[in-house]
């Protein structure tokens, strides 16, 4: 029997459509849309909340590659335990007020943005779902099991890694539509600052080592002749620096100041070049 899959009751599905929505809105550059989109998530997705631990198993199951049968067995097994632990009403009820709040502020078409992990998010909430025949269960089970140990594919380049992510691919198609491609540290960045509201900690630990690299690479240019020599250069040179020191006494980061980073490194590429 072919078990039904309530995709507006999939944590992590309800994660990646908002995540695509702020990107089109991030792009568009509406302000409201966007701090609607963002508080929404630190509200439902933030650390310590409950859709946020569904979130991490999801997750688990989703990005680990490349296993042995007994290493994959044994992660959907303890995923299947932590997942157990988990009061389902909470979850329900947490569900359902993110839905409310999705109805009342977005599109109805925002269920409707494609998922590329779509069936694989669909197989891992039935797997969940106490409502799934136990036969029904333990074959989902082998399922996901054959998919952490299936090899992944070899990528041609880089890019193609980066691209892999559906919030990525999502920015990048939108952006290439508007505007030109995309750096991959600027996806690098975007891809960071989405999953932010997930893991503040991990977003402002890159941004530091991303401001230490694009300092330490600006400063091998002071001695350059067209920087020396010309008075305007030299202080628009200068005031790069005060924008990258001004990220260390950052503790939130706007889009906008994420737009002030990707334009640094995209300053720092053309040098390069």
């Amino acid at each position: 029997m072919k078990m039904k899959h309530n995709k507006k009751r999939n944590t992590a599905f309800l994660f990646e459509v908002l995540s695509k929505e702020l990107t089109k809105q991030i792009l568009r550059k509406d302000k409201q849309q966007q701090a609607v989109i963002l508080e929404m998530l630190k509200t439902f997705f933030g650390n310590g909340t409950v859709l946020n631990k569904e979130l991490k198993l999801y997750k688990y199951l989703l990005e680990s590659k490349n296993l042995n049968e007994r290493a994959a067995t044994e992660l959907v097994k303890r995923v299947k335990e932590e997942y157990d632990r988990i009061d389902e009403t909470h979850i329900f009820n947490a569900q359902s007020r993110l839905i409310s709040q999705m109805n009342k502020n977005l599109s109805k078409d925002v269920y409707n943005y494609y998922v590329p992990s779509y069936k694989n998010l669909a197989t891992i909430y039935q797997m969940f779902d106490n409502k799934t025949p136990l036969p029904k269960k333990i074959i989902l089970e082998q399922n996901i099991v054959h998919n952490l140990i299936m090899p992944q594919e070899e990528p041609n380049n880089v890019g193609n890694v980066k691209l892999r992510n559906s919030v990525v691919t999502s920015i990048v198609k939108i952006f290439n539509e508007k505007y030109s491609d995309l750096l991959e540290e600027q996806k690098t960045l975007l891809r960071k600052f989405i999953y932010s509201v997930e893991d503040a900690s991990e977003f402002k630990f890159y941004i530091n080592e991303e401001v230490t690299r694009l300092r330490k690479t600006l400063e091998t240019f002071k001695e350059d002749k067209d920087i020396v020599h010309d008075a305007n250069m030299k202080i628009k040179y200068e005031k790069v620096f005060e924008i990258l020191d001004s990220f260390k006494t950052d503790s939130v980061l706007t889009e906008s100041r994420v737009s002030d980073l990707m334009k640094v490194q995209l300053l720092v590429s053309e040098l390069q070049k």
